[in-house]
C-alpha cells in the first residue's frame, strides 16, 4: 500500500513535467529591456583619442568629473571622459582640434569609441554640429567576465557643418 501511495504522485509529477515541457519547448527565451532616459541618469563613459592632432574638449551643461573644464589631449592620446546628457543645443561636448599642415582631414580629430560585438569600434567625429546618442547594453545571459555582459556604445549623427559656439546662450 506505501509503494501505491508513492507512485502515483510521482508519476502525476511525471506527467505535469511532460506537459510543462511540451507547452513551453517551442517558446523563445523571455528577453527584457529596462529603458533609463539620459535625461535624469549619468554621466555615461565615453572613449575618445586625438588622431594626427593636437586636440581640446569642454563639456557644458551638466555636472561630471568631465564638465567645466578644458580636456588638452595630444595625438596618440586615449581618455575616457564623463559625458551627460545636455537639453540646450549649445551644452554638451564641445571639441576643437589643430592638426600639422599635409595631416588628411579625413583621418585627423577626434575619435570616439563604442564596445560593438566582441570588438571596439571608433567613429572620427566631422566639423561642425552632431547629436550623439548614447546606448549602455546589460546582457545579463552573459558571464560577468565575457566582453558582451557590458557594452557602452556611441551613435554620432552629423548635422550641420555650422558649430554653435559654446558662449552664446539659449536653444
Amino acid at each position: 500500500m506505501l509503494g501505491t501511495s508513492l507512485i502515483r504522485p510521482l508519476k502525476l509529477y511525471a506527467l505535469d513535467t511532460c506537459v510543462w515541457v511540451v507547452q513551453h519547448e517551442g517558446q523563445p527565451p523571455v528577453e527584457s529591456m529596462v529603458i533609463d532616459w539620459s535625461v535624469s541618469k549619468g554621466p555615461f563613459p565615453m572613449k575618445v583619442s586625438c588622431a594626427e592632432a593636437s586636440c581640446w574638449m569642454w563639456i557644458s551643461g551638466c555636472t561630471s568629473g568631465s564638465s567645466d573644464r578644458c580636456i588638452a589631449m595630444s595625438s596618440g592620446e586615449s581618455r575616457t571622459i564623463e559625458m551627460c546628457y545636455s537639453n540646450a543645443a549649445r551644452e554638451g561636448l564641445h571639441m576643437w582640434w589643430s592638426s600639422p599642415n599635409g595631416t588628411d582631414p579625413t583621418t585627423a580629430g577626434v575619435k570616439i569609441y563604442s564596445q560593438a560585438l566582441n570588438m571596439e569600434m571608433n567613429q572620427l567625429v566631422e566639423p561642425g554640429r552632431s547629436s550623439m546618442t548614447y546606448v549602455k547594453t546589460h546582457d545579463t545571459t552573459q558571464e560577468e567576465s565575457d566582453y558582451n555582459h557590458l557594452r557602452h556604445e556611441w551613435f554620432v549623427m552629423y548635422l550641420s557643418s555650422q558649430a554653435l559656439e559654446p558662449a552664446h546662450q539659449g536653444f
